[in-house]
């Protein structure tokens, strides 16, 4: 009997959650693939009808929300070894193990004296640190990274990457060896329930928009900088800001008439923002794979993006989107945006783009070409990791 297992740690609050989404689609074609799936999952894990005749396996982090980072430590080590013992007692029955995320390092290592097949996402952190430049990082962040890289260079089998520039950076954090195989998998991919454009592009009264934790990473105190310079041509611009964070009081205190600083916004209202925004602003300073592109992408939203990580995997500059080099040419950039009148053609060039790549169908595809590179059969996209 072949058993495939699928560690969701955080799959989201929602059912509607990407992290939902996403499990959904790769249960249904693993259970055509394999005799059993098992799902290594948390507490908080909501049942859903569509997880009929697949084996959850819930484990507690305690400690998850204490301020202390030793006592959330020990709530992780209790955690990783909860889920090492549950992998361990059945690892005679599981034939692949997929898995990503800093809380499952300790299972890759069990995989490997298991002899289980382990498949460990390379997204997130680990792409940041070897992108551009490095963001200011705690201990705590530093410690788990190091941990990462070994695990990663050590016990796992084949490596998962989301965009093409992660292949350029499998040697720089040292997993080039030839018994490594990478496999290019993107599951993300969005239902047109959840993000579709439904606004007339010319109707929107949000010029420019932001979705995203208002920090140093995500560029967020570069919007001030923008706004100054480019309210003195269109005054009446208007731009609102979805998301806290360290810099969401300052942007509360500075009383910009044009700035509608909205806070948290709910997932579940975030298509209606999207539909009402003609430009997203992304002006990360660091990024992995910012779903927030492709959400706004599947509204006809336009991406002013910086170049950095992942982005420029996913953004074409002129069609679809627009990247910027440099935060000193922002302002030019985004002013030149808003004086473009055929805007909308743009906003159908974006839309098309991404409704071509990441709706369910094609995610499909790629996971069933995902499980052939693991068999070794068919025309995979996957190569060892030293070529």
């Amino acid at each position: 009997m072949s058993t495939f297992a699928l560690f969701v740690p955080n799959p989201g609050d929602s059912q509607d959650s990407s992290g939902h989404i996403a499990t959904r689609m790769i249960v249904a074609i693993a259970r055509k693939e394999y005799d059993t799936v098992v799902i290594f999952t948390n507490e908080r894990f909501e049942n859903s009808f569509e997880y009929h005749n697949v084996n959850l396996l819930k484990c507690n982090q305690p400690f998850l929300e204490n301020e202390l980072f030793i006592v959330r430590t020990l709530g992780l080590v209790v955690f990783q070894l909860t889920l090492c013992w549950n992998l361990f007692t059945r690892r005679k029955e599981i034939d692949i193990a997929v898995f990503g995320g800093w809380t499952l390092l300790a299972p890759a290592i069990v995989c490997n004296i298991a002899d289980i097949t382990s498949v460990h996402r390379l997204a997130g952190n680990p792409l940041k640190s070897a992108t551009r430049g490095k963001p200011p990082e705690s201990i705590n962040l530093k410690v788990k990274r190091t941990l990462a890289s070994l695990v990663l260079k050590s016990f796992v089998n084949i490596v998962d990457i989301v965009a093409p520039i992660e292949m350029s950076l499998i040697g720089r954090i040292g997993l080039n060896r030839a018994s490594l195989k990478v496999c290019r998998w993107n599951h993300y991919f969005m239902p047109r329930s959840n993000f579709d454009k439904s606004a007339v592009f010319d109707n929107r009264d949000i010029d420019i928009g932001f979705v995203g934790y208002l920090n140093y990473t995500k560029g967020a105190d570069k919007i001030i900088d923008a706004y100054e310079c480019m309210v003195k041509e269109y005054p009446d611009m208007r731009i609102a800001l979805a998301g806290d964070g360290p810099l969401y009081d300052e942007f509360v205190s500075e009383h910009l008439p044009n700035i509608n600083v909205l806070g948290h916004v709910d997932r579940t209202n975030l298509n209606n923002l999207y539909n009402r925004m003609k430009i997203l602003l992304v002006p990360s300073r660091f990024e992995g794979f910012p779903k927030v592109i492709v959400e706004a992408g599947l509204c006809g939203t336009i991406p002013v993006v910086t170049n950095v990580g992942g982005i420029k995997d996913v953004i074409i500059h002129n069609e679809n989107g627009i990247v910027v080099d440099n935060y000193t040419s922002l302002c030019k950039c985004l002013l030149t945006v808003l004086s473009n009148g055929d805007l909308s053609s743009l906003s159908s060039k974006v839309y098309e783009h991404f409704d071509s790549k990441y709706r369910k169908l094609h995610a499909h595809d790629r996971f069933v070409r995902f499980l052939d590179c693991i068999h070794g059969e068919g025309k995979s996209e996957c190569v060892p990791a030293d070529k």
